[in-house]
């Protein structure tokens, strides 16, 4: 069946937003846990007239712009699928999310890791 998105219709409204929170977790070095999420399709391709469609690559970057963790994604994983990444990055920093996806259709996000964990210790 088609995906969810695709029946109720909005989908061209939300493709490509990306919603995002970074926090810093306890650790030897500086990391945080970045969780994404992606509003796009994810097409299999494996419905009647709907295409393969769905995000090819994803870069976190810091601040500066200095790569901090790539993925390159070969098939559709989950219509607006949720990532989980532990960069390496401490409270405060900022980081860049890109991504392409296979129409050629270039995706950005910014945000901070927060300053402490929204769990307590």
């Amino acid at each position: 069946t088609p995906p969810v998105s695709r029946v109720k219709g909005d989908w061209a409204d939300h493709l490509g937003e990306i919603r995002g929170e970074a926090w810093p977790v306890a650790g030897p070095v500086a990391a945080s846990r970045l969780r994404l999420n992606f509003r796009h399709p994810m097409d299999t391709g494996l419905v009647d007239a709907i295409p393969t469609y769905h995000l090819e690559r994803l870069t976190v970057s810091d601040g500066a712009g200095r790569e901090l963790g790539r993925m390159e994604i070969w098939a559709s994983v989950a219509e607006d699928p949720a990532i989980t990444l532990i960069p390496h990055a401490a409270a405060g920093d900022m980081l860049t999310v890109d991504a392409r996806d296979t129409n050629g259709r270039d995706y950005h996000a910014a945000l901070a890791v927060a300053r402490q964990s929204p769990l307590p210790r």
